[in-house]
């Protein structure tokens, strides 16, 4: 999907699809924020940042916040 897990979660939740109604995804599995993809320009995504244990929002909000120190660094 290309795009951080709380994106998917909110184009999902906004046409109204339940992923796991749909079958894409078993009953132990949930589409929610905490995953977020590394890209290299020139070469794609090459690997996922994932925080975990808190709420969605705040898994999400954790991985946005260390890639921007890394970046300031």
């Amino acid at each position: 999907m290309e795009a951080s897990s709380a994106l998917v979660e909110a184009r999902l939740s906004s046409a109204g699809i339940d992923p796991v109604a749909t079958g894409w995804l078993g009953a132990d599995y949930a589409v929610t924020g905490g995953s977020f993809p590394v890209r290299v320009r020139g070469v794609g995504v090459v690997a996922a940042v994932t925080a975990s244990g808190l709420s969605s929002q705040e898994d999400h909000d954790l991985i946005v916040e260390g890639i921007r120190q890394h970046l300031a660094a």
